[in-house]
């Protein structure tokens, strides 16, 4: 009986059935070492190895795949643990309550993606948060009952969008990892509408210029804003008027998620009129560099704008009426009626003062006595002091004087109705020492009204000639 040289197998022929080893024709003896593992079963069995077991590769291969196994499950429960919508909102009410606007960040969304979210521009609803707690508390009592829905219906109801109408809701985004659902907190955005009735007001938010009217009437929408507390200041630099004027702004409450703001509306454009057209206009007491004839279309000015007119005429300074601007004015009237009437009132005035005056004056150089003229000049003026000691000095030389006419020969009344100056032509009849001449002098006095006193007085006296 032959058997393969190379495996044991029982031969029937040259070439093994089994492993097709090729027999030469003396017969080959078995592998000695082979064949000593072979034992044969009854006297026709066929030798056969003996089993090894599990080599060590294949161990450490089965060991691998069990623990590669039980750490992808353990990550597989923990990462739906951590997933679920009730930890987002755990981690959000966490930072609000920590200030941690980097976590905030985190769990924030929105879906229109002009609106940035980032640490600046959360800042606003932290300051919302802090100052109404209340509120705070809603907002995570919402955000937990869409968690609880949303774990109940895996996340179908609040992945459509918002489940109501609050400014944040819990919203499903995807998948994260291929096989954990993701939720944030999902930010409705919100807008401002600005309306300004001129152009040229930059309007600012938060201290960043956000933009600036172009035209009058000027209307749009900025946006998208966090919802949150905001100050918009508008500012406005024009050539009558420099304005500052500054809005809370709600975007909270807003209506819809659009604030209205209506923007200096006390702003207006004014038609000035008066009885001279060729009136100079004067605005918070500066001159406006226009007559009223022009002023057509005058502004824009705010409802606190004082404004008024001069004129010269015949010599003397006439001030309007002062009117004060008021909210929804179109047309004002600058009058003169009463600056005519004061200026006529003035002069008889004026013309009385002059009048006793020279009267009172040569009165005390004939007699030494200074109180018959002092009603007549101004207390602690220079006329004061300089009149008291002529008239004392004028006296001890034995001068007498009388007057015997005078005329005044213009009268000018300052813009402020309480000044002025008047000239004047007066003759005297001067009797020194028994001599006596007819002198004529001119002069020009400045007067001062006298509160206390109800009148006018003169305060100084010039050489006219």
């Amino acid at each position: 009986m032959k058997f393969c040289a190379k495996c044991g197998t029982k031969l029937e022929e040259d070439i093994c059935p089994q492993c097709s080893y090729t027999s030469s024709s003396k017969q080959d003896k078995p592998n000695q070492e082979y064949l000593s593992n072979i034992q044969p079963v009854n006297n026709d069995a066929t030798p056969v190895r003996r089993s090894s077991g599990l080599s060590m590769g294949a161990k450490i291969g089965i060991i691998g795949a069990t623990i590669a196994a039980v750490l992808l499950i353990g990550i597989f429960i923990a990462g739906n643990s951590l997933s679920k919508p009730s930890k987002v909102v755990s981690k959000f009410e966490k930072a609000v309550a920590s200030d941690n606007k980097a976590d905030l960040n985190n769990v924030l969304f929105c879906d229109d993606n002009r609106m940035e979210i980032n640490e600046n521009t959360i800042a606003p609803l932290l300051s919302y948060f802090k100052e109404n707690p209340s509120y705070l508390n809603t907002v995570i009592k919402n955000l937990n009952n869409d968690a609880i829905i949303s774990e109940q219906t895996n996340g179908l109801t609040v992945a459509t969008g918002k489940s109501n109408q609050s400014i944040l809701t819990l919203t499903y985004t995807g998948k994260k990892f291929l096989f954990f659902p993701s939720y944030k907190i999902d930010i409705q955005p919100t807008f401002i509408q600005i309306k300004a009735g001129i152009k040229d007001v930059t309007f600012s938010l938060n201290s960043t210029e956000i933009g600036k009217s172009d035209v009058d009437n000027y209307s749009k929408e900025y946006g998208p804003f966090i919802p949150g507390k905001y100050k918009l200041l508008a500012n406005y630099k024009g050539k009558y008027v420099t304005l500052s004027e500054p809005h809370d702004v709600d975007l909270i409450t807003a209506n819809d998620g659009k604030a209205n703001i209506d923007i200096l509306t006390n702003l207006n454009y004014i038609k000035v009129k008066s009885e001279y057209p060729d009136a100079a206009i004067f605005v918070n007491g500066k001159d406006a560099g226009i007559k009223v004839a022009d002023a057509q279309n005058f502004g824009p000015l705010n409802s606190s704008t004082k404004v008024y007119a001069t004129l010269t005429k015949d010599g003397r300074t006439l001030k309007s009426s002062e009117y004060t601007v008021s909210r929804g004015d179109t047309d004002i009237y600058l009058s003169f009626t009463e600056a005519e009437n004061r200026v006529k009132n003035t002069e008889k005035q004026i013309h009385d003062l002059i009048y006793w005056y020279t009267r009172y004056f040569t009165a005390a150089i004939n007699t030494n006595n200074f109180s018959a003229v002092e009603y007549c000049i101004y207390p602690g003026s220079k006329l004061y002091d300089e009149q008291k000691s002529y008239i004392s000095d004028t006296y001890n030389q034995g001068i007498k004087e009388t007057i015997m006419s005078f005329n005044i020969t213009s009268c000018n009344l300052n813009a402020d109705n309480m000044t002025g100056t008047v000239t004047t032509e007066e003759v005297y009849n001067i009797d020194n020492k028994g001599s006596s001449s007819v002198k004529t002098f001119k002069y020009k006095y400045t007067f001062k009204y006298n509160e206390a006193k109800g009148t006018y007085q003169l305060e100084s006296i010039s050489d006219n000639s």
